[in-house]
């Protein structure tokens, strides 16, 4: 089976806030991403994202989950030759008034159409950002 790719899922959650979207600050690789992570045996993808959120972001409680805005295969391999396959959603989300970080993010950004393209992210979230930037222009 050479030249196929094995692949991990995982989720990814685009929080509109502040006139802008919630980026977190990756402890490990300082870079920029959204909330998110792998799908874990078992779970749908709700509550996959209520896990990951609630991890990421204590005292964040999921509202809903909306539409898909991007699919993408990540940068690099996270274990065993396996790269991950990221969704994007975006989500509704309730945040407690002092955000708080997992111990893998440092710190919170509010990314905007005029300060998103300054900031140093991961090609996939990148992409999901310029995707949900053009659709919301493309909607006022």
């Amino acid at each position: 089976m050479s030249g196929r790719q094995s692949f991990y899922v995982g989720i990814k959650a685009i929080i509109s806030c502040s006139g802008g979207v919630l980026l977190l600050k990756d402890k490990a690789k300082d870079k920029w991403e959204f909330p998110g992570g792998r799908i874990d045996e078992g779970e749908n993808i709700e509550e996959a994202m209520s896990r990951e959120l609630h991890e990421e972001l204590p005292g964040a409680q999921l509202d809903s989950h909306g539409e898909v805005l991007h699919v993408a295969v990540g940068d690099f391999m996270v274990e065993n030759d396996h790269k991950l396959c990221l969704i994007f959603y975006a989500v509704q989300v309730s945040l407690p008034k002092v955000i708080k970080f997992s111990s893998e993010h440092t710190e919170q950004v509010i990314a905007t159409p005029d300060n998103f393209r300054e900031l140093d992210m991961f090609t996939t979230d990148q992409a999901a950002l310029e995707e949900y930037f053009a659709r919301q222009e493309l909607t006022r």
